[in-house]
């Protein structure tokens, strides 16, 4: 589904709405029973961690299941429990390299950082304002540039050549195809079709 809760949600189970029966945003939560990829990480022996940048992925619908650290942005009133408060993703990275730097290097660890920022409505840090022909592709470079700092953290801890990294998103944009402006209300191919990128650590030899 082309919503953020629902979607983030299979990406953390391996399911699909119709089975962990999450199909809105701020209205339904994971049942306690349904496993996660952090439940799975954290049994294996990994510290787990996660950084969210919006309430949509608040910790009262279900989705810290599994994680020892779970960090979302603050928010001032119910109203904000289904699409309000957020924070920029250089606060959200900030908060994660704060815990890279606290932990215990030696142990293994799983890590979400859920960024926010190419998402409607559009508000480029200034920065990036007016880089690219959109300000969504600008705050698109925004969030390139935090991750790229994210990176360059691990690797200057010397971990940067044996984490696996994963970076996709949970839906695109229609931009007025289809009569869509954002996302959500339909499933064609502008909202369904996302990046996926991975890297496999050097230490894999793959």
């Amino acid at each position: 589904m082309a919503l953020t809760q629902p979607a983030h949600t299979s990406m953390l189970t391996g399911l699909a709405p119709v089975r962990h029966g999450i199909r809105d945003n701020g209205v339904y939560v994971l049942p306690a029973e349904a496993e996660t990829v952090a439940e799975r990480a954290r049994a294996a022996g990994f510290d787990t961690a996660a950084f969210v940048s919006s309430v949509v992925l608040a910790d009262d619908f279900g989705l810290e299941q599994g994680f020892e650290t779970y960090s979302v942005p603050r928010r001032r009133g119910d109203v904000e429990r289904a699409h309000g408060a957020e924070r920029p993703a250089r606060e959200t990275i900030d908060a994660a390299l704060a815990w890279l730097a606290e932990r215990d290097g030696t142990k293994p660890f799983f890590l979400w950082i859920h960024l926010y920022d190419p998402h409607h409505p559009y508000s480029p840090p200034p920065e990036f304002a007016g880089r690219f022909a959109t300000p969504y592709l600008d705050e698109v470079a925004a969030m390139d540039a935090e991750l790229g700092r994210l990176f360059d953290a691990l690797a200057a801890r010397g971990q940067w050549d044996e984490t696996f990294v994963l970076a996709l998103a949970d839906h695109g944009e229609a931009f007025g195809e289809h009569g869509e402006v954002t996302h959500g209300t339909y499933v064609y191919e502008p909202t369904l079709a996302i990046p996926f990128l991975a890297r496999w650590p050097a230490s894999a030899g793959i």
